[in-house]
């Protein structure tokens, strides 16, 4: 149990380092701050409340691995190495994509080692994206999904 606490801490310090996001205005560009120079995924605010809103974010295109989590927070780190070698042409075109933001990482909530994933968002620009050489990255096509974010 204290191993999946502390795996659990460390997934949740990885989020709140790459990709924890305050809700702010948009800015002029249309893009939220977060993103800086990096291209991310397209919202609309649906509803703003006290301390969070609910966004619904346009259709994206995912690289995807499994999150390999353990007690000192190797497996995060092995989990994002995967993924970087893809954007850095560790694909079947050679190609190299471009950074983008946030890092997503799913837990499911009961049982952290069933299902964890950490996935890179895929430029709009990339219509047809290189499939993965590694096996155990795949691309996935989220329809227009709603998230609550703080």
């Amino acid at each position: 149990m204290a191993m999946a606490a502390v795996a659990l801490l460390l997934l949740s310090l990885l989020a709140l380092y790459g990709t924890a996001v305050v809700a702010e205005k948009n800015s002029v560009d249309g893009l939220p701050p977060f993103c800086g120079n990096h291209e991310c995924p397209k919202y609309q605010v649906l509803k703003t409340y006290n301390t969070f809103e609910l966004r619904r974010y346009d259709a994206a295109l995912w690289v995807t691995t499994r999150l390999d989590t353990d007690m000192f927070g190797l497996g995060i780190m092995k989990s994002f190495r995967r993924l970087t070698n893809y954007i850095n042409g560790q694909n079947t075109d050679g190609a190299s994509i471009k950074m983008s933001v946030p890092v997503r990482a799913t837990v499911p909530l009961l049982d952290q080692s069933i299902n964890a994933t950490m996935s890179f968002f895929v430029p709009t620009a990339i219509v047809n994206p290189p499939a993965p050489n590694d096996p155990s990255l795949y691309l996935e096509s989220y329809s227009p999904t709603s998230y609550y974010v703080r």
